[in-house]
């Protein structure tokens, strides 16, 4: 069974064995995804309180930066477009609604 191989080439007698792996591979990516949000937040907040912009250590370089970004208050907007006279129908139009597939492999 190739990692990469198209999903509908394989029939049912791989199921098994893909669903094992896949609980495997997801319990592995969800311990390191803890461990590099930990080292991640650790990091940012030692390089700050030096005021460190970038930080070498051998052949790697860290680099601390500050992005502003914007958000929609969503909220917000609606109440607004509700003040300005959209009714409940045309606000609807606004959002776009999608169905989306979940897998979640655990212990049974």
């Amino acid at each position: 069974m190739s990692p990469k191989g198209a999903p509908g080439k394989y029939g049912l007698a791989v199921l098994a064995d893909m669903v094992q792996k896949y609980y495997e591979v997801d319990t592995s990516y969800k311990e390191l995804e803890a461990e590099r949000e930990y080292l991640n937040k650790s990091i940012k907040q030692l390089m700050s309180e030096h005021a460190l912009e970038k930080y070498r250590a051998d052949d790697l370089l860290a680099v601390l930066r500050t992005q502003t970004r914007r958000t929609l208050n969503k909220e917000s907007a609606v109440a607004r477009l509700k003040e300005l006279g959209l009714t409940e129908a045309e606000l609807d139009g606004l959002f776009e609604t999608k169905e989306i597939a979940l897998l979640s492999v655990s212990k049974a």
